[in-house]
């Protein structure tokens, strides 16, 4: 569905007759649906992207870290390629991890083996001995839409709910002839039964990490 369609199901099923609620703005009601969107995304991991030109990275011998796309919110798989065409996956940690799994890795130069995801960027492990071609799978939120033609980029089977977020915005509104708690609650609600709840920050950061498997030593 494209926006004009999705605001006009807005306006003629999902505001209850209450009039403030069709006072939205063309303007406004965009706004809140690509918010919509990006909810969504973040919550259900909706839009997986490996083949777009920023999940490939051209990676030099005098850096470590380069910038994401700042649409990236997950990277859920890296690999690098040498100058013959070898290929090899490097494990998704986090600093924490390798101080204690790697202590002096900050000092060695070699053929990256780890990734390091920060919000809006990489960390290749070690630092880079020569040239290689880093691969990312992503997970990434939707583009953004400008207009009356645009149309989000998740499933259209997906397009219709995000309606609900819209509502849940309008009626937490700081305007009192608008906010309704119950109804917004009501919407979020709808909201989360389709697309989930918000991840935490610090579970989130760690959802697609490689953890070292080690067996526990009981006592005897």
């Amino acid at each position: 569905m494209i926006v004009s369609e999705l605001e006009a199901e807005y306006r003629a099923r999902f505001t209850d007759n209450v009039s403030q609620l069709h006072a939205l703005s063309t303007e406004d009601y965009l706004a809140y649906l690509n918010e919509a969107q990006d909810e969504a995304c973040i919550r259900a991991d909706l839009i997986f992207d490996k083949s777009s030109s920023f999940c490939t990275i051209a990676v030099t011998s005098s850096n470590s870290v380069y910038a994401l796309d700042r649409s990236i919110y997950g990277v859920s798989y890296a690999r690098i390629i040498d100058e013959a065409g070898v290929s090899s996956n490097l494990r998704l940690t986090t600093r924490e991890q390798l101080d204690v799994d790697w202590p002096d890795w900050r000092d060695v130069i070699d053929r990256p083996s780890h990734l390091q995801h920060y919000n809006n960027s990489v960390e290749l492990v070690a630092f880079p001995d020569t040239t290689y071609t880093l691969k990312l799978e992503t997970y990434r939120l939707g583009k953004r839409m400008i207009g009356d033609t645009s149309m989000p980029e998740i499933n259209i089977t997906l397009h219709s709910p995000l309606n609900y977020w819209v509502l849940y915005r309008m009626y937490t509104s700081p305007d009192e002839d608008v906010s309704n708690p119950k109804k917004a609650m009501e919407n979020l609600g709808e909201f989360e039964k389709i697309f989930g709840t918000r991840p935490l920050a610090e579970h989130h950061k760690d959802k697609f990490m490689s953890r070292p498997h080690r067996n526990r030593c009981l006592p005897i």
